[in-house]
């Protein structure tokens, strides 16, 4: 163990009270990783990492704390405290439904990227036909925080399930430009607890209105648009937006996308990629059904289509059909439109339909073979 390893490793002994067993603690590529698993305690496991880092100064650190739910921060022993600095911090737990917690980030303004992922740990239930199922339990159950207790000079954040924590940000992190996120895979497959998911999802969304880049995977849209369709609810208006990033599958329509494009003025560059998912543990069956897989075209072309989006790419895994409309609308009504890229298996199919469209005729369009 090297000088600074031990240095961190002091730190985290004398300031966390529980006895833990350290799993592994290593330097690799200029990271310093510690990965504990904590016996006994609401944390299955916990993985810091940060960039190594031989000397520290006093503004570039930060420090990541975790409290029972039901604590006082400052007041009560944390679960586990342990120093951030560097540029970039990644936090990885896993932890039981039934043990909410809260984690308290103070960072230095010298932190640029933030990556947040958290599991909860899988319940064994008995299945159909004899078969073992897993699921979480009930989201609505969840108590679990993160907090942000003071400004910070984010400026990437990554959210790997938005479904299962709630992010209290104060407006500590205006200055976030980038923002990738996620839900995991459990929420659509067993939809326990739907209700707090979307709001999870819709709030963390609402919070990140500011970002200049946001990046969506396939099980985000599912849940908002879930929450969009079910509830009274609306987007935020983006007034930064210039590049967006979906991953979209036909059983939940495309909704979500021109609710994006109606609320982001100066967008600019649009990336969708279709997802070939059967989704075989996941079939929304409300009374709302239809409205996934019933397309609904805008009446107004929203006004970043006619006036800023320059760039659009598209991933066509497989040619549908059902699907050809919107692509007609997105690329024909583009006023300012300049360059289409297409991924695609289906070349001379997909190329044969975007041929028929009226688009601009100084528009270049490119197709390529799906990496």
């Amino acid at each position: 163990m090297n000088f600074s390893e031990e240095k961190l490793m002091d730190f985290i002994t004398a300031e966390y009270p529980f006895d833990f067993n350290i799993h592994d603690n290593k330097l690799d590529l200029g990271e310093l990783s510690v990965d504990l698993r904590l016996y006994g305690r609401p944390l299955t496991w916990l993985t810091i990492t940060m960039p190594y880092q031989c000397h520290m100064i006093p503004s570039s650190v930060g420090c990541v704390e975790i409290y029972d739910a039901d604590s006082e921060q400052k007041s009560d022993i944390p679960i586990f405290s342990c120093i951030a600095v560097g540029e970039s911090l990644v936090i990885d737990m896993l932890k039981p439904i039934d043990s909410p917690f809260h984690v308290y980030l103070d960072l230095a303004k010298t932190m640029k990227k933030l990556t947040i992922c958290n599991d909860l740990e899988d319940v064994e239930v008995p299945g159909l036909n004899g078969k073992t199922a897993y699921k979480s339990a009930d989201f609505s159950i969840c108590d679990d925080k993160v907090i942000f207790v003071d400004h910070t000079g984010l400026e990437e954040i990554n959210i790997s399930d938005a479904s299962v924590l709630d992010y209290k940000f104060d407006g500590y992190i205006s200055r976030i430009e980038k923002a990738f996120v996620g839900i995991g895979r459990a929420y659509m497959h067993y939809l326990d607890g739907t209700d707090v998911a979307c709001a999870r999802a819709l709030n963390l969304i609402t919070e990140l209105k500011s970002v200049r880049h946001l990046t969506l995977n396939m099980n985000t849209v599912g849940t908002i648009s879930c929450c969009l369709l079910t509830k009274e609810s609306n987007l935020p208006n983006f007034t930064n937006l210039v590049r967006l990033e979906m991953e979209v599958h036909e059983c939940f329509g495309w909704k979500m996308l021109f609710s994006f494009l109606e609320r982001s003025p100066v967008l600019q560059n649009v990336i969708i990629r279709k997802v070939l998912d059967d989704l075989e543990n996941f079939e929304y069956k409300g009374p709302e059904h239809g409205l996934f897989t019933t397309l609904n075209l805008p009446q107004n072309v929203p006004t970043c289509l006619l006036t800023s989006i320059q760039n659009v790419e598209l991933t066509v895994p497989e040619f549908d059909e059902r699907d050809i409309p919107v692509y007609q609308y997105l690329l024909e009504n583009g006023a300012a439109l300049t360059n289409v890229l297409v991924f695609t298996t289906s070349k001379s199919l997909v190329q044969k339909k975007i041929s028929g469209f009226k688009i601009r005729e100084d528009c270049e369009i490119e197709y390529k073979d799906i990496p």
